[in-house]
């Protein structure tokens, strides 16, 4: 049976874990103590922009990927304000940005050939 002290234990325990929002003590007409709690958690899928990175063959194609990770920060960002993430893993995206970014200089600046905007749209998708 859960008590309220239980139910503060409990709180205790997992207030600091990441992606906790919070816990709900409901306690019934027979004075049963239920308790419910909520996660929330957002997190960057690397492999996938690692694999955008890759398959960017000009300028412009990273630029997008850029874009994509920008967004995904700022994401991030919000979550760890709001403990839906660690720090870890909003460094991951600054660290997949900064790759792009040091491969966007060795990119040509033209217009992606076919091939290569097929290669680009697929490892967009995946």
């Amino acid at each position: 049976m859960i008590t309220l002290r239980t139910a503060d234990d409990v709180y205790a325990s997992r207030k600091d874990e990441v992606g906790f929002q919070g816990m709900q003590v409901i306690i019934d007409e027979d004075g049963e103590v239920t308790t419910e709690s909520t996660m929330r958690t957002v997190s960057i899928n690397e492999d996938k922009r690692r694999r955008q990175i890759a398959a960017a063959a000009t300028q412009g194609d990273m630029q997008a990927v850029l874009a994509i990770l920008a967004q995904d920060l700022q994401e991030l960002e919000d979550g760890y304000k709001q403990n839906a993430c660690d720090a870890a893993e909003v460094e991951k995206a600054k660290k997949l940005i900064e790759q792009a970014k040091q491969q966007m200089g060795r990119l040509p600046d033209r217009p992606p050939t076919l091939s290569e905007q097929s290669a680009m749209t697929i490892n967009t998708l995946i």
